[in-house]
């Protein structure tokens, strides 16, 4: 028994991976160059995030300003539109079509 128990005492804390991560050895110059190199990438994706976000605002930006130009145009049409379908201009384009003066009105009553 205290054969048994010695045996797998030592299996117990002997484990593969334990053992494959004390057989890595990595020196000073290999660990700064791995460190320079994940540095350079996570500097390079951050430059290629910022100017990513940036090229989009100025896409936004351009959008807008043609949305808007857009809009204003389209009011100025309905402007147009408000002003020649107003009356005066109507009584302009038809000379049949006078105003109504109310004191001129005459009406007509009918008896049943």
């Amino acid at each position: 028994m205290n054969k048994y128990f010695s045996e797998n005492l030592g299996a117990t804390f002997r484990s593969l991976r334990k053992e494959a991560r004390e057989k890595l050895k990595i020196s000073f110059a290999r660990a700064y160059s791995l460190t320079l190199i994940l540095l350079i990438l996570v500097g390079s994706l951050y430059i290629w995030i910022l100017n990513s976000n940036a090229n989009n605002g100025y896409q936004m930006t351009r959008v807008e300003s043609v949305r808007r130009e857009r809009q204003q145009t389209k009011h100025m049409l309905r402007a147009k539109i408000a002003k020649q379908e107003s009356v005066i201009e109507l009584y302009k384009k038809d000379e049949k079509m006078r105003p109504v003066d109310p004191e001129n009105i005459t009406y007509i009553t009918l008896t049943p």
